[in-house]
Parts: C-alpha cells; structure tokens; sequence
C-alpha cells in the first residue's frame, strides 16, 4: 500500500490534483460572477463545474502517464529520475497544501451558508402551512397577486343555524339566533369573528365541509347549531369545532319553554362556554363574565318580529314587508332601541328598492332619533341619519360626514356604514379614502359584495382600469350581474372587445334575446358614429327587464341610460354612478353637464370650505375646474 502513495507521490499526482482543485475553484468563481454581470444564462457556472469535473479524470491520467522534463513531455517510464526531482520544489508543496486548505475552508463555508439558507426557506414554507393564500382580484389587486392572511387561533365563523322546526317555518328565528350570538362573540376584545355576510354565505352551500368553509372565512374555529321551535318550547343545539383538525371541543343542547327572556339567556348560556372553550383552547381570551347578552325588549312577539324583518333587510329582499314588521315590532314595545334602528335603516333606503311613496325621509329621521334616545351607543341609526343627508336633493356632505363617523365611533367593523361612507367619499372627489374605505369592507367581510362594484367604479374614474377590469371580470366570473352597464363600460375602456362580445352574449343569452339585440348592444360601446335616435326603441327593449322598467320619466333612465344615450341635458345627479367622474366618453369630459353635475351636488362650496381634490382647482370667482385624469 505505502509503495502505490510512493508512485503517486513520485507521479506528481497529488500536485496536479491540488493545482487542479485551485484553478478550478477560481474558475467557478469567475463563472458564477460573469453570468450575474453580463446575463449569462443561470445554466452556465453549472456548466462549467460539469465541465472542470468531466476534465479532472483525464488529467490525473495524463499526470500518471506523462512527465515535464527539461527536454519536453515524456512517458513516466522514460523520464531520467533526476529530471523529475528537479522540478519538485518542497516550498511549492507547501504553498500548494496551504491553497488547498484555504479552499477547503471557503467552500465548507459556502455550503454551510446555502444550507441555513435551505433550512431557513424550509422553515417558511412550514410556517406558511397555517397561511391562507387568498386570491384578491376581488380587493382591486393586479393579477396574480396574492394576499397572505395568516389564520388567527383566536377566530371564529357562526353558522346560520339549521331549522329542524315541524313546519319548518322558523328560518328566520334560526338565523336571528345565530346572528346575535355572533353578535356578542363580536364584542369580546382579542377575538376575530367572521361577519355575518361572509359566515351566512354557506346557509345554502356547506357542502366543502367545515375545514373547507374555515379556510375560505380564514378563522380557526367554526359553530354550527340547529332550532327547533315546537308551540311554547324550544330546542336549541350547538357545537363549537377546531376546523385544524375537524375535533368538536364544546357541543350542548338547551331545551327551554319559550319566553323572552329564555331566548336571551341561552344566547347569553352559549356565547358564555364558546368564549370559556377557547380560553382553555388558546388562553388569549378575556373571562367568560365579560360576554353579557342584555335583553333589548321585553316583548316576545316584538322580538320574532324583530327577527323576521331583520332576515330581509340583510337580503334586501321584499323591504316592504320588513317595514312591515318593524313598525308593529316598534308598536308592541315603543322602547325596543334595535327595532328603531333597523327601521331607521330601512326608511333610508326605502325608495331605492320600492315603489311605494311615502315620506322615507321623515320617517327615517324620526326613527333614527328615538333610537338614540333610548340608547345612544347603537351605530345604524347614525348611519341612518347620514344616508338621508346625502340622498337630499342637494347633499349635505356635511352632515353625511358627522353622522357616518359617529357610527363608525360606535361600531368600526359596520360594513354598511363603511360601505356608504366610500361612496360619500368618492362623490367629494376623495377617491384615495374611497378606497381605503372600500377595501377596509371587503377586508372585514369579503363576501359583503356591494363594496366591489363601489371599488371598482373608483377605480375606472380615476382611470385605473387595469385594476377596475380584472376586478369586475371576478364579479361577472361570481356570478354578480346586477351592474350590467359597469360591465360593458369598463371592458370597453380596456378595450377588451372580446370580453365585452362575450359578455353581451352571455347576458342576451341568459334573456332569450335575438341575435340583433346582441349586435346592437356591442356598437352602442365600440361605435363612435353609433345612431342614438335611430335605435332608441330597440335600446330600451333590450334593457327592459324585470329589474329595470325603462322610460323616459323613470329615475333608472334619467341615471343610467340618459348618460350611455348621451342624453346628456336629462343626465341628472347621481348618489351612486358619481357621473361627473365619468371621463369617457370624450365628449362628456368636455360637456358642460358635467361641471352642471358638479354644481347641482355643491360640491363648489364643499370645497371651498374643506379643500379642493388635487385634481380640482378653483378658478376666477365662483368659477373652479377638474381635469380629465
């Protein structure tokens, strides 16, 4: 064995082996910085350690075979042994094993960095195992982007409870039972709760399962519960689950003989153990004596009726009724504050949804004050009353404004309040806290789905349309078609023609309508010579549906459609389009309704006191200007 190092010593192996180690390594280097300063392709120092490594075999064999003497390269066999001393040197033995070890030491450190590196990366993809991704087309983000929500432990979705009564007529007092125990779970600080919208979304679809319906709402836990109203008794059952693992930590049934006070102590019974549960869960939470349901009225009957007109004001479903409710709900008990409160609400926007004429705006404004008188900390009768001050004929904004923040003073997470304060915002020219507004609602309740067409039209009127199209592209993708006329405004500003086809196609489709109606739809957006007075008939033939009866005199066509017909003298103000925003197309940029809009609104003497929008500007006199953006 000592004889084979003998020959490798007397070969020169380990010398070339140690030369080779050396330039190879420098060569590497020289690779990998030349492939960052000229954009070499990321292959090429892979390339070339493949290269050095291929080469290495071959040289330790011509090492073995052939010698340097001082009359040229010949066959080891051949070499005169002195010649071969005399071209060892012992201090360039010494150099060459001092190079060796620095190299050695370089290259450990080298793999030791990229393997912490490693681990470090590891560790993030671990950690990033209780994160939900979370596609935010819907929040008005670029394509592709992606919000990282990471899942508190501390959060909970309440389902809309199941109705288990005989007649299977009790619906609305399931849902209100879960909707109040959400309600108190809301108060209890260090504690998420998924909004009502977003958690009552999975009423009529639970198929994914609770895990499943736990990562959509991003919260840790879920509660699930049934009612069974049967005559004066009540069964009410609930179960809270760690949606992690699928594991029940708490489950209960309460059977009671009904009365008011009854229903609010099991409510005040349930939210108690939740919140106790997961204080031994997660020991985050405050004691369970903190969570208190107070009784809000002493009457039964006002309080299902309570419930009832509650279900349909969430749906905006057959408000007339709601009204209904409230009013004889308000009649039994004149002290029930909540009652007031969704009247006041209701009132507001009553002749947004109904035909009926009644005088909404006294009645709102009443309402909303005796709720506040019998308790002032309640926010919709605030948000109430800031509604009816921007739906005046000549808003004031500044009334709109105190009354929308003493709401949000009281409830910050009030969607609607937020929701409406965006618009109120956005019709100042304020787009920036439009925005901010808007997203902090989608934020809270992403399911909430009026603040993304709200979203999107403060996009496209400060010409983001990028943003605005892929948005609204989600919303048509989601099935949300309530905004037709955004639809095919935004598409044809990002000149998307094929979607906007597409979408024509599908919406006439969806309506039986002919193939001309489709055609005609599709030049009214791309035909800039487009014959208005020609085809007026067959335009409001097809906009005719049974949301929209579309005549001259009606309030729909004196917003919507006098605008897209270029109507623009019957252009009237516009609480929710925001007109005088609308920068396309060019001819109504330079008309002037537009600055007409501006001035019908006051919006002149808002700025003069508060601050002109950057892109606002007051001019000689009375006189002001806005750009185009």
């Amino acid at each position: 064995m000592l004889s084979i190092f003998n020959e490798f010593k007397r070969r020169n192996i380990y010398r070339v082996a140690a030369v080779y180690a050396i330039v190879g390594w420098v060569l590497v280097q020289i690779a990998a910085a030349l492939e960052g300063a000229i954009g070499l392709p990321s292959w090429f120092d892979g390339l070339v350690v493949a290269l050095l490594a291929l080469i290495f075999p071959v040289a330790l064999l011509l090492t073995w075979a052939f010698e340097m003497t001082p009359e040229g390269i010949k066959p080891t066999e051949n070499a005169n042994e002195d010649d071969i001393t005399k071209n060892r040197h012992n201090l360039s033995d010494v150099l060459l094993i001092i190079a060796t070890l620095i190299i050695i030491v370089f290259a450990g450190a080298e793999v030791a960095y990229f393997n912490d590196n490693d681990k470090q990366k590891n560790a993030s993809t671990k950690s990033s195992d209780v994160e939900q991704k979370v596609n935010v087309a819907d929040q008005g983000l670029p394509p592709n982007s992606t919000l990282i929500i990471a899942i508190n432990p501390a959060s909970i979705a309440v389902l809309p409870f199941s109705d288990l009564s005989p007649n299977n007529d009790q619906e609305y007092f399931s849902d209100g039972m879960a909707e109040e125990i959400l309600n108190v779970l809301a108060k209890v600080k260090g504690l998420k709760v998924a909004s009502r919208t977003s958690s009552f979304q999975f009423k009529q679809n639970n198929s994914i399962g609770i895990p499943g319906i736990a990562e959509k709402l991003s919260v840790r836990h879920v509660l699930e519960g049934s009612v069974r109203k049967a005559g004066d008794s009540i069964r009410i059952s609930a179960k809270l689950i760690d949606a992690e693992n699928d594991v029940q930590l708490w489950s209960d049934t309460f059977d009671k003989v009904l009365s008011t006070n009854n229903i609010f102590e099991i409510q005040d019974e349930i939210a108690t153990a939740i919140v106790a549960k997961l204080g031994v869960v997660m020991d985050v939470l405050p004691e369970p004596d903190e969570v208190e349901v107070v009784a809000s009225t002493n009457s039964l009957d006002a309080y299902e009726l309570y419930l009832r007109a509650q279900q349909l004001f969430a749906k905006r479903s057959s408000l007339d009724k709601a009204i209904k409710y409230l009013e004889e709900a308000v009649r039994i008990d004149p002290d029930f504050a909540r009652a007031w409160a969704t009247l006041s609400v209701t009132y507001a926007i009553a002749d947004d949804y109904l035909r009926t004429r009644r005088d909404w705006d006294t009645l709102g404004k009443a309402a909303a004050q005796r709720a506040i008188t019998i308790n002032p900390n309640l926010s919709l009768p605030y948000a109430a009353l800031a509604q009816l001050a921007y739906k005046a004929k000549k808003p004031d904004f500044v009334q709109a404004f105190l009354q929308i923040n003493r709401a949000l003073e009281r409830e910050p997470n009030e969607t609607t309040a937020l929701l409406w304060r965006g618009i109120y915002h956005r019709a100042v020219g304020d787009f920036e806290n439009a925005e901010a507004d808007f997203e902090t609602c989608l934020s809270i309740d992403p399911a909430y789905w009026n603040c993304r067409p709200h979203l999107n039209r403060t996009f496209v009127y400060q010409n983001k349309i990028s943003l605005a199209a892929n948005s609204i592209k989600n919303l048509v993708m989601d099935g949300y078609d309530q905004y037709i006329l955004d639809t095919l405004y935004v598409y044809t500003l990002d000149k998307d023609f094929d979607a906007l086809l597409a979408y024509i196609v599908v919406y006439e489709q969806s309506r039986d309508a002919p193939t001309s109606s489709r055609q005609l739809l599709y030049k009214l957006f791309t035909d800039p010579n487009f014959n208005l007075e020609e085809h007026k008939e067959s335009l409001f033939k097809i906009f005719e549906t049974s949301n929209f009866k579309i005549r001259e005199t009606s309030y729909t066509y004196r917003t919507q459609f006098a605008f897209w017909f270029r109507d623009y003298e019957n252009v009237i103000s516009n609480r929710g389009m925001n007109y005088h925003w609308m920068t396309y197309p060019k001819v109504w940029q330079e008309s002037p309704h537009r600055k007409r809009l501006m001035i019908e609104l006051g919006l002149p003497e808002y700025w003069r006191e508060f601050g002109f929008p950057k892109h606002c500007k007051a001019a000689g006199g009375d006189d002001f200007w806005c750009d185009g953006f």
